[in-house]
C-alpha cells in the first residue's frame, strides 16, 4: 500500500513564496506601467529614493527590492 506523505508546514510556505514571487513578477510591467503614468521617466528615480534607506541595498538586489517593493505598494 502506498501512502501520500502529508506536506509540512514548510512544504506550504515554499510554495506560497514560490507563488508570491511568480505574482510580484507578473505584475511588474503593469506596476511598473502606472509608475511611468504618475512619475513619467524619473520613476526609477523616484523609487529608487524610496528604497534607499533599506540595509543590505546595492545595485545587484535592487531590481528585487524594487519588485518587491511594488508587489507590496499593489495591494495597499
Amino acid at each position: 500500500m502506498i501512502t501520500k506523505k502529508q506536506p509540512s508546514i514548510d512544504d506550504y510556505g515554499d510554495l506560497i513564496y514560490k507563488s508570491l514571487k511568480l505574482l510580484a513578477q507578473a505584475l511588474y510591467p503593469y506596476i511598473e506601467e502606472r509608475m511611468r503614468e504618475y512619475y513619467s521617466d524619473n520613476w526609477l528615480k523616484e523609487a529608487k529614493n524610496i528604497l534607499k534607506n533599506q540595509q543590505g541595498l546595492n545595485k545587484r538586489n535592487l531590481d528585487e527590492a524594487l519588485q518587491r517593493y511594488i508587489f507590496t505598494q499593489s495591494f495597499i
